[in-house]
């Protein structure tokens, strides 16, 4: 673990903050005690693919690229990216990790079929996020969690987790505008929280909640 400033501080400092954590991952796991077999890198950021390579190619092991989020694509999609030479430079990087790979994974199977387009279809494999069943329980519509927030009744749009730019979710709040008999809970928070906020400001349909214990997720879906 290594010190990451929040998203409003300085940009340039977060920078340095994820070089830093690159060179002490690869590092530490060049100079662990034990051998591994498998190296597993999870992306985002695609450079970390980079720190498994390393790794393995020194510790005489093998590594799998796990793929949450395709990259470069969301940056280009977002618009983020627009430089040509960027684009064929990290274009040029995803192919070389899915190639140093032993195996490179993905969660859905339409980010998988893209996956096998730009490597070897043979190593690709699905492996779906994982989920505590035991934790997902059923309780009723109307439960603290809806009284506590005034959700009691209403049809409520949920969106919990991460509040990036990523998830574009300016829509939910034009949704609310046009909709006034929708309601539009967020539960999170994240680097967009706040234009979020100012967006929706004046809006009685929208309703901000911070990050929530697990233990109430069974209450947020139930109201949802």
């Amino acid at each position: 673990h290594v010190l990451m400033p929040d998203k409003g501080i300085w940009p340039p400092l977060r920078i340095l903050s994820w070089i830093n954590f690159h060179i002490l991952a690869t590092l530490l796991g060049w100079f662990i005690r034990f051998k591994p077999d498998i190296v597993i890198a999870p992306s985002p950021p695609l450079t970390i693919g980079l720190n498994a390579w390393a790794i393995a190619a020194v510790r005489r092991a093998r590594y799998i690229y796990n793929v949450q989020e395709i990259y470069p694509d969301i940056a280009i999609n977002l618009g983020v990216m627009k430089n040509k030479l960027l684009i064929r430079f990290f274009g040029w990087l995803e192919r070389l990790i899915y190639r140093k790979a032993v195996r490179v994974t993905s969660i859905t199977k339409t980010m998988c079929d893209k996956i096998a387009t730009r490597t070897c279809p043979e190593k690709v494999r699905l492996v779906p996020n994982f989920v505590d069943l035991s934790d997902v329980v059923t309780c009723p519509r109307d439960n603290a969690f809806a009284a506590e927030h005034g959700l009691a009744g209403k049809f409520v749009l949920t969106y919990a987790g991460n509040m990036g730019i990523p998830q574009r979710l300016d829509v939910m709040i034009e949704m609310a505008r046009r909709l006034p008999s929708l309601t539009v809970l967020f539960v999170g928070g994240g680097g967009d929280a706040a234009r979020l906020k100012t967006l929706a400001d004046g809006l009685p349909n929208v309703t901000f909640v911070d990050y929530q214990p697990i233990s109430r997720m069974p209450e947020i879906y139930a109201a949802s």
